[in-house]
């Protein structure tokens, strides 16, 4: 019975590494996020979009990863939580971070320093 187990679980996490469904990178070796650009400088008011991918081992595939974005200071720069979309509040600086939705121990984080 534990070889079959195992022979099934082995057929899934392949078959998981030919997926295109980002929540399956961590399947193929995902050893964490990539964030783009990974520091920003925005007059206040302006608008940035963040961009995210896997740090892939195995896998090729490139693209969006499946995470939740959040603000360190959302009274200095907000991020919409699924877009990553940054907006520019008053001058300071806040960190954006993006947490791994398959994995929640595994985050990324960029720089936004708000200027007049």
């Amino acid at each position: 019975m534990m070889k079959l187990m195992s022979g099934i679980l082995s057929a899934a996490l392949l078959v998981a590494c030919d997926a295109t469904e980002p929540e399956l990178q961590m399947l193929c070796g995902a050893s964490g996020i990539s964030v783009t650009p990974a520091s920003a400088r925005l007059g206040i008011g302006d608008t940035l979009r963040v961009h995210s991918g896997p740090l892939v081992g195995q896998c090729t595939k490139e693209g969006p990863y499946s995470g939740y974005w959040q603000s360190s200071d959302a009274n200095i720069a907000t991020v919409d939580s699924v877009s990553g979309l940054v907006t520019a509040r008053p001058v300071g600086k806040a960190t954006i971070i993006i947490t791994s939705i398959p994995n929640p121990s595994i985050a990324a984080a960029m720089v936004v320093d708000v200027v007049p």
